[in-house]
């Protein structure tokens, strides 16, 4: 996988979602300490997810119209967006502007994960999807490898906003990754995503793909309670936000391999 283009956009992911999972342990932690009940915390927990469930419908069909690198450069600049929102809401002891800025990092991966996939599968060279799918997944595995660690130890140690002021540096990297693949490829990228809007949305109805996305969302339903009350009973428990961040990247080290054999 030797083109540039690919590469930039495969380190864009790196970054982003560096930046995006890296807050993952210290989303419970920090409600707590503004005085969050449970049901708060979860409130404050799902917000990101609830506008990335809304918006990234929006963010695939944008992608299909030719705007896939325009879409992936407003999602990384979202992200940037939040971090500053989480720096606030850390000056301010507000978990309201904490909660704002989990919304805006939801609307960041509603823009940036669609399109990021489908930019893998477009440029991808002929008779090498899996192997450039299963790079792009590897980055993202290695971020998740890496986030939660990096989240939790920099919060433990140099506080919360150097934590918040790391996703936003993470956010721009991955902008500018995006756009430095955009000055490689615009063209070419425009006349193979023209050709992939030929084919019909209703193609996706049918039974496979139905079971596949149920599947999908009862796997997410059990794991996401887990990812967001565990930091907060490890607080309560004494413990260091360092220490979910390290059980959260080994977890993210065990899905390097299942996506790297896949």
């Amino acid at each position: 996988m030797e083109r540039k283009d690919l590469w930039f956009l495969h380190f864009s992911a790196f970054f982003f979602f560096l930046g995006y999972v890296l807050v993952a342990p210290l989303i419970s932690p920090l409600a707590i300490t503004f005085g969050a009940s449970p049901f708060i915390v979860g409130i404050v927990a799902s917000i990101s997810s609830i506008f990335a469930l809304i918006l990234k419908p929006l963010g695939g069909i944008l992608g299909d119209k030719g705007k896939s690198f325009e879409v992936m450069m407003v999602g990384a600049i979202f992200g940037a967006l939040a971090g500053f929102f989480y720096i606030l809401s850390f000056v301010m002891k507000s978990l309201v502007i904490f909660a704002v800025g989990r919304a805006l990092h939801g609307v960041a991966a509603a823009f940036f994960f669609p399109s990021s996939l489908s930019t893998a599968i477009t440029l991808a060279p002929k008779g090498r999807v899996g192997e450039t799918l299963g790079w792009r997944g590897t980055m993202f595995s290695v971020s998740q490898l890496l986030g939660p660690a990096v989240g939790g130890f920099v919060a433990e140690y140099l506080g919360f906003h150097s934590a918040f002021i790391l996703t936003v540096i993470l956010s721009l990297i991955g902008f500018f990754f995006v756009l430095n693949a955009y000055r490689e490829i615009k063209d070419k990228m425009y006349v193979k995503e023209e050709e992939e809007r030929k084919r019909s949305y209703k193609e996706l109805v049918n039974l496979s793909f139905i079971f596949a996305a149920v599947s999908l969302f009862l796997m997410t339903f059990a794991y996401s309670g887990m990812y967001t009350f565990l930091p907060a009973y490890y607080k309560l428990l004494g413990f260091g936000t360092s220490v979910f961040g390290v059980y959260a990247s080994v977890m993210g080290g065990f899905s390097i391999l299942t996506r790297v054999f896949g």
